[in-house]
C-alpha cells in the first residue's frame, strides 16, 4: 500500500520516515505529552523511536495500520503523528490515534489534520467507522474528537491497568454518513 502525503492550508501529512526518529523520541520523552502522561507511550533511547517507526511501517506493509507524520509546509519536521491501526477490512473500521508535541497545541492543528485522516480512512481505505480509545480523564482529546465529528458512546470503567491504579476508558467514534 503506497501511501499518499496530504497538503492541508498550513499542513504536510507525509508518510513516516527514518529520518524522524529523533522528532519522535523528542516528542515521547516529554512528559507533558499526553501520549506519555495518559498512555504511558515513552522511549528511553533514540532507538526505541526507530523501532517504534519499523513497527509502524510494518503495519502499512501488512495492511493493518497506516501512519503520517505532521509538519509546516514552510518547516516539514516532524512535530507530531497521526494515523489508523487496527484496521478491519472484515468490519470495515479502524483505530484513530494522534499525538502533538506541547510547543504546538493549541494552534488547530490537529483540528486541520484529523479530518484529513478520517476522511481517508472513509474514502481510501473504504471504512464504515473510526474508533478512538481516550482515558477518561483526557478532555482535551475528547473535546478535540468530538469538534472534528466523533460522538462519545460509552465509558469502560476500570478497564485497564496501568501506573498501579484501574483506569476507565472512554470510546468515540465517527461514522461514515
Amino acid at each position: 500500500m503506497n501511501l499518499p502525503s496530504i497538503k492541508t492550508q498550513r499542513l504536510i501529512l507525509r508518510p513516516l520516515s527514518v529520518g524522524d526518529g529523533e522528532h519522535i523520541y523528542k516528542g515521547l520523552t516529554d512528559q507533558n505529552n499526553s501520549a506519555v502522561r495518559f498512555y504511558g507511550v515513552e522511549f528511553q533511547l533514540l532507538e526505541d523511536a526507530q523501532i517504534h517507526i519499523d513497527w509502524l511501517e510494518s503495519l502499512l506493509k501488512e495492511q493493518k495500520g497506516v501512519w503520517w507524520s505532521i509538519g509546516f509546509h514552510s518547516q516539514p519536521a516532524l512535530i507530531g503523528a497521526c494515523g489508523l491501526y487496527h484496521l478491519s477490512k472484515q468490519h470495515k473500521k479502524a483505530e484513530i490515534e494522534f499525538w502533538l508535541q506541547p510547543p504546538y497545541w493549541k494552534q488547530g492543528i490537529m483540528t486541520e489534520a484529523l479530518p484529513q485522516v478520517v476522511g481517508y480512512g472513509f474514502e481510501e481505505l473504504g471504512l464504515h467507522r473510526i474508533e478512538a480509545f481516550v482515558e477518561t480523564h483526557n478532555s482535551v482529546t475528547k473535546d478535540l474528537l468530538q469538534k472534528v465529528g466523533f460522538a462519545h458512546e460509552g465509558c469502560m470503567v476500570d478497564s485497564k491497568f496501568q501506573y498501579g491504579r484501574f483506569m476507565s476508558i472512554d470510546i468515540l467514534a465517527k461514522v461514515k454518513k
